[in-house]
């Protein structure tokens, strides 16, 4: 009976603390805090909300920093949206081609390039300064979904505030 209570304390109360709190050393000391409430024997309290409820509210002041990757690190982050920054080593918009895509190469130039960001051309417009040449041999920070496209990793951008020249 212990072992159920500990399990349904723990997983209702993670997901709480993922959903409320930054997952922090306050929100780590918290989740132990509730779990050991619950589990004691001469605890009043009966329930998560309860036990929860019953503990001083800490206020963290810890500021989240974006964690960036490179070009050759973005293969492994397939399926989640991050930043990526590195040079781009070159550009092609293929005006003719069906949906006029623009494509940015970086880490290295095409057919070795390890990651590579895609503008379709119909978003060509919310761009200020054509893309294939605006950030041509310039380092950029692009922030969106990594996806797989014939092996190699892939992150669509559709307007100007998902891709920064980096300093």
């Amino acid at each position: 009976m212990m072992i159920k209570k500990f399990i349904v304390a723990t997983a209702s109360l993670f997901c709480v603390c993922n959903t409320v709190f930054a997952w922090s050393r306050e929100g780590h000391q918290m989740v132990v805090e509730v779990v050991s409430r619950l589990l004691s024997n001469n605890t009043k309290e009966k329930n998560l909300s309860t036990a929860a409820t019953s503990l001083p509210v800490q206020q963290t002041t810890q500021q989240k920093t974006e964690q960036t990757f490179t070009a050759f690190e973005a293969k492994d982050h397939t399926g989640e949206k991050i930043t990526v920054c590195d040079k781009v080593f070159g550009t092609r918009f293929l005006e003719n081609s069906n949906g006029q895509l623009t494509f940015l190469n970086l880490g290295a130039a095409y057919p070795n390039s390890p990651f590579t960001i895609v503008i379709f051309g119909n978003e060509r417009a919310n761009f200020k300064e054509k893309p294939e040449l605006y950030y041509n041999n310039k380092k950029v920070c692009a922030t969106g979904l990594i996806k797989e496209y014939n092996g190699k990793p892939e992150m669509i951008i559709t307007k100007e505030d998902e891709i920064k020249i980096a300093n």
